[in-house]
């Protein structure tokens, strides 16, 4: 069984970060840039670093992935290749913080949604560490086809052992 692959992403990829939490991946953003936090937060949470820095400046970390593109759908696929991910479970994490998010009742948040969304949906999830509501309205139906293109740029969908869920 193969460890949950976890990343941290360079100041300049917060976009990036963004994505691949969505996906479904632990991936924390870097406070800073610096060589030396890079390196010791990488180590001491078996992360691999996705960064635009040059390698040969931080050889001490040797798993990176290492970002050309400017634009975000060629960075994604970028990670996905280097890393062989061949799992996504889209919706499980908070796109602000990381954290797994947890489904909630939606009596208990109630006088916390927008009159449409209070209307028009039952289903929700919450972060636990900074509150943020989810629900699944238009954007996540965005965001799942986007996934879905991903997968098929890539080939993935054909892959063995390839899965695309939604969480939960």
């Amino acid at each position: 069984l193969r460890a949950e692959v976890k990343f941290l992403v360079t100041c300049e990829l917060a976009r990036l970060a963004r994505y691949l939490r969505m996906l479904g991946f632990d991936t924390k953003s870097a406070e800073s840039c610096g060589l030396v936090e890079l390196q010791n937060t990488c180590q001491a949470e078996n992360r691999i670093l996705i960064t635009r820095i040059n390698k040969q400046v931080i050889p001490r970390i040797v798993s990176q992935v290492k970002i050309r593109s400017d634009h975000y759908r060629e960075q994604i696929k970028t990670v996905i290749r280097d890393t062989g991910l061949h799992h996504f479970c889209l919706f499980s994490r908070c796109l602000r913080c990381n954290c797994l998010v947890v489904p909630v009742p939606k009596q208990e948040i109630d006088a916390l949604l927008p009159d449409k969304v209070r209307q028009g949906q039952q289903y929700f999830t919450r972060c636990p560490k900074c509150g943020k509501i989810f629900w699944k309205g238009t954007h996540a139906l965005a965001m799942m086809q986007f996934a879905k293109e991903l997968t098929v740029e890539l080939g993935m969908e054909k892959k063995m052992g390839f899965t695309l869920t939604e969480y939960p």
